[in-house]
């Protein structure tokens, strides 16, 4: 009887902490962004979303959004969504783009979706190396710097007429 007992809690606590919980304990990290030895975190909220994976994915781009609001670049999202007859799946497709930096190099460490009522609310951080960030800052400030260098030179290069 105590095996069954110890069973059932374990198995209850292991399907407590998959997928998303009926709760509204948010995470102590949640809309906070810090370094930890060589990796630096950024966290994203979703806002309420109708799924667990579009709240993830949204979370996924509010992180993607401090880490490089972080480096020094704005990133834009589009995202293009539709629903499939089949079990009304809602599928996405993100696409974030900055034409200075990429930030791929992240890696997802923590997900929790919080149910309430028929929505789902994502928090996620992302974690990058400090060398990665240090290293985008650098080539974004040489790119700023070479192009003002070239705004330098056509501006020396005295009035322009167009004919």
């Amino acid at each position: 009887m105590k095996r069954v007992f110890w069973f059932v809690i374990v198995v209850l606590s292991l399907w407590g902490g998959v997928g998303c919980v009926k709760a509204t304990h948010i995470p102590a990290w949640a809309g906070k962004n810090w370094q930890e030895g060589d990796f630096y975190y950024f966290s994203g909220i979703s806002d309420p979303s109708p799924n667990e994976q579009v709240s993830r994915q949204k979370a996924y781009i509010q992180a993607l959004a401090a880490a490089g609001e972080y480096v020094g670049v704005t990133l834009t999202a589009s995202e293009k969504s539709l629903l499939s007859n089949q079990g009304q799946e809602l599928f996405s497709r993100v696409q974030l783009q900055t034409g200075k930096v990429v930030l791929a190099e992240g890696e997802v460490t923590d997900f929790i979706c919080i149910r309430q009522d028929e929505m789902y609310v994502g928090y996620l951080t992302v974690a990058f190396r400090a060398s990665v960030l240090h290293h985008a800052k650098e080539m974004l400030h040489q790119q700023r710097q070479a192009e003002q260098e070239q705004r330098r030179k056509n501006a020396s290069s005295g009035p322009w007429h167009v004919d």
